[in-house]
């Protein structure tokens, strides 16, 4: 207790043959917290699986809280062709776009 990090928001079964394979971001039974019926981070205590949580004393709270979106958009960018000076949209329901 006390250490710091970041926490994967998304809550994986570990049983589907896809958390079986290692594949657990396309998890059979994946829910994410914020949503309905599954509370998010803006509380004083969470208890999640251990897996989910990353260490790092090198990262700020502030950094530390940017790391899941950031690395959303690093994994976009690295989907895409998209080019400097290229224009782009991104279009979505979410905060992070999707």
């Amino acid at each position: 207790m006390g250490d710091r990090g970041a926490l994967e928001p998304a809550l994986y079964c570990y049983h589907c043959e896809f958390c079986l394979s290692g594949h657990h971001n396309v998890c059979a039974n994946i829910r994410f917290l914020s949503n309905p019926n599954h509370p998010g981070f803006f509380r004083e205590l969470v208890n999640l699986p251990s897996p989910t949580f990353f260490p790092s004393r090198q990262l700020s709270f502030a950094e530390a809280a940017l790391s899941e979106p950031l690395a959303i958009a690093v994994h976009s960018l690295r989907l895409t062709s998209i080019r400097l000076g290229e224009t782009v949209a991104v279009i979505g329901a979410g905060p992070s776009g999707f």
